[in-house]
C-alpha cells in the first residue's frame, strides 16, 4: 500500500497506509476484504487482505477525506492527554491559593509568596475568580465530564459493535474490562486527593499528611485488589505494586523524620524504602520489556503480510497495464485489418468492373446477325 500511496505522489507510513485500508474497506469493499486470522484465530488488527479487482483510482478519492478525519482525530487525542496530564497540577494550584501560614499574631501570609498576605481583598478576589473556578473545574468538573464522556463513548461502542481504536476516546478504556471504563477517571481522583493532602495537610503536619497519605493508598489499593480493572493481569499486578510501593514509602517516611528514631534505624528504612520502589520498578520494566517484544513481533508479522498485499497489488496494476497495452494492440491489428480488408476491396471491385467491361455485349451482337 506503501508503494501504491507512492504511485500518487502520496508518501505514508505503514500504519497510515493500514488505516487507508481499513477505510477502503469501509467505503468501497466490503465484500472483497476479509482480515487474516492469526493461529489463534485472532484478527490481526489492522492489516486487511485485499480480493478481488483493486481500482487505483479510488484509493485517491479516499486518502484526502481520510487524512483529513484523522488529523481531526489526532487534534482531539492531544487535547484530551493534555488535560489528564496538567489536571493534577492546575488542581495544585488551583489549591494553593488556601494555603496560609501565621508570620504574626493574627496575620496570614500566602505560603507561595510571603509579600501576599492572606484574606485581604486582593487575596478574596483570587480566591473568588481564580481558584475556587479552577477547583471546580479541574478538581471535580473534568473527572465527572470524562466519566460522563467515556459513559456515552463505551455505550456508542457496545451499540454499534465499534472498536475502541477507532474511537477518539479509545484509548482512555481500551486498556481495562468492559465495565470498569470509568477507571481513568477513578485514579485522577486519587491523584486530586493526593495533591489536596500535600496542600492543605502537609504544611502542618508531616507526620498527619504521611498517615493520611498511607490511608489514601490503602484504600486505592483496596481496590484495585477487589476490582483488577485492568484486561491484562499483568497490568494489575503492576499498578497494586505500585501502590504497595507508594504506601509503604509515605509509611516509613512518617518513621524517618521522628526524632525518636537512630541513624542505624534510618538506614534500615531507607534501605526498605530502596528495595520496595527498586521491586517496583523491575517489575514495570519486565512488563515493558514484555509489552514490547510482543509488539515487535507482530510487527514483523504485519510487516510481512503488507509487504505480500503490495507486491500483489503491484502485480495487479502491471497485469491491468499489460493487459491495457494487449488490447491496443489488438484495435490496431483489427484497424490494420480493416484498412487491408478495404484496399482489398476496391482492388476486387476493379477487377470485377475491368472484366465486365471486356466482355461482348449479347444484345449487339444479335443485333448485327
Amino acid at each position: 500500500l506503501r508503494a501504491v500511496l507512492a504511485h500518487f505522489g502520496l508518501a505514508a507510513s505503514e500504519a497510515r497506509a493500514q488505516k487507508v485500508a481499513l477505510a477502503l474497506q469501509r467505503e468501497h469493499f466490503p465484500d472483497r476484504i476479509v482480515m487474516p486470522t492469526g493461529s489463534a484465530g485472532q484478527s490481526m488488527n489492522p492489516l486487511y487482505k485485499l480480493e478481488g479487482a483493486f481500482n487505483l483510482d479510488m484509493l485517491r478519492q479516499t486518502y484526502i477525506p481520510f487524512l483529513k478525519k484523522e488529523c481531526m482525530k489526532t487534534a482531539l487525542i492531544t487535547v484530551i492527554i493534555l488535560l489528564f496530564l496538567i489536571q493534577p497540577q492546575a488542581a495544585y494550584y488551583s489549591m494553593l491559593v488556601f494555603t496560609c501560614e501565621e508570620l504574626a499574631q493574627g496575620e496570614y501570609y500566602l505560603v507561595a509568596d510571603y509579600n501576599e498576605r492572606c484574606w485581604t481583598r486582593k487575596h478574596m478576589l483570587w480566591v473568588g475568580f481564580g481558584s475556587i473556578p479552577g477547583m471546580l473545574v479541574y478538581t471535580f468538573g473534568l473527572p465527572a465530564a470524562a466519566a460522563l464522556i467515556l459513559r456515552a463513548a463505551r455505550g456508542r461502542d457496545a451499540a454499534e459493535g465499534g472498536r475502541a481504536e477507532d474511537n477518539p476516546y479509545g484509548f482512555l478504556y481500551e486498556g481495562f474490562q468492559a465495565r470498569f471504563y470509568y477507571w481513568e477517571c477513578v485514579i485522577m481522583v486519587r491523584k486530586t486527593l493526593i495533591v489536596f493532602v500535600a496542600v492543605f495537610i502537609s504544611p502542618y503536619s508531616d507526620y498527619t499528611a504521611g498517615l493520611v497519605g498511607f490511608g489514601v493508598g490503602l484504600i486505592f489499593l483496596v481496590l484495585q485488589l477487589e476490582t483488577n480493572p485492568y484486561a491484562d493481569d499483568a497490568l494489575n499486578r503492576c499498578e497494586a505494586l505500585g501502590l504497595v510501593a507508594a504506601s509503604f514509602t509515605l509509611l516509613m517516611g512518617i518513621f524517618f523524620e521522628q526524632d525518636e528514631v537512630n541513624s542505624a534505624a534510618r538506614i534500615v528504612i531507607g534501605c526498605f524504602i530502596v528495595i520496595f520502589n527498586a521491586t517496583f520498578i523491575g517489575y514495570l520494566g519486565y512488563v515493558g520489556y514484555r509489552d514490547a517484544w510482543a509488539m515487535l513481533d507482530e510487527t514483523k508479522h504485519q510487516v510481512k503480510a503488507l509487504k505480500k498485499t503490495t507486491t500483489r497489488l503491484i502485480h495487479q496494476q502491471a497485469l491491468t497495464e499489460e493487459q491495457r497495452l494487449r488490447y491496443q494492440r489488438a484495435r490496431q491489428a483489427v484497424s490494420s485489418l480493416e484498412l487491408q480488408w478495404q484496399d482489398q476491396r476496391k482492388e476486387y471491385l476493379k477487377e470485377i468492373r475491368k472484366s465486365l467491361s471486356n466482355q461482348p455485349d449479347p444484345a449487339g451482337a444479335d443485333a448485327g446477325g
